[in-house]
């Protein structure tokens, strides 16, 4: 199924309010992130994909973390180039940029709204500043939500969804029921899935924690 090209803006640029909104965003990360001191649930992860010589053997080396290990497999390559913590912050910062862009880009809410959880602390603290799956948790649901609204509901959602659904838990729960709106819900009236699809986007704000 391919939804309407008119449905929300695809192709459409950030507007001036929203690209300034994330470019202070991303000032004030940038900020909080290098006076941040990283916690241990932070180092664990990082700590995991210094010890882990191939890919591979973080499987046996995140058995007892109690998730998928989506998020060391992304640390993995930067983790045997330098073992700085700065580092684990870059890709983390990087990851929560990309996320940040794509949601004022998809969001259908107005700028006020929007610059309103942008610097609230689940989009700054909670998830961008700590660098933790969380932020690649987030990323993966919008560049989900961004192909169901490009494609439909087919083969280049489902690869989505199957690294949302790697990246932890969470992203689990949140993977299915994804697969339940788009495959399972009713798709005989569109704006049923466009209405689907745009609240994906408001409840991955709050659905992460």
């Amino acid at each position: 199924m391919r939804l309407s090209p008119a449905v929300g803006r695809w192709r459409g640029a950030l507007s001036p309010a929203d690209r300034l909104t994330w470019a202070v965003h991303s000032i004030l990360v940038a900020v909080l992130l290098w006076r941040h001191e990283p916690w241990r649930d932070e180092l664990q992860a990082w700590s995991i994909a210094m010890a882990s010589d191939s890919p591979w053997q973080l499987f046996p080396n995140t058995r007892l973390e109690g998730r998928p290990p989506g998020w060391q497999m992304l640390l993995w390559p930067f983790a045997q180039i330098s073992t700085s913590v700065r580092v684990l912050q870059l890709v983390a910062f990087v990851v929560g940029l990309v996320a940040a862009w794509w949601w004022l880009r998809l969001a259908t809410l107005s700028w006020w709204l929007k610059a309103l959880v942008m610097f609230g602390f689940l989009m700054t603290g909670g998830y961008f500043v700590h660098a933790r799956d969380y932020v690649l948790s987030f990323m993966l649901l919008v560049l989900s939500v961004a192909v169901y609204r490009r494609h439909g509901a087919g083969w280049r959602l489902a690869a989505m969804l199957c690294l949302l659904a790697f990246a932890n838990a969470f992203s689990l729960a949140m993977a299915a029921a994804f697969v339940a709106a788009a495959w399972l819900g009713d798709r005989s009236e569109e704006h049923t899935s466009e209405l689907q699809s745009h609240s994906f986007i408001s409840y991955a704000v709050f659905c992460l924690k």
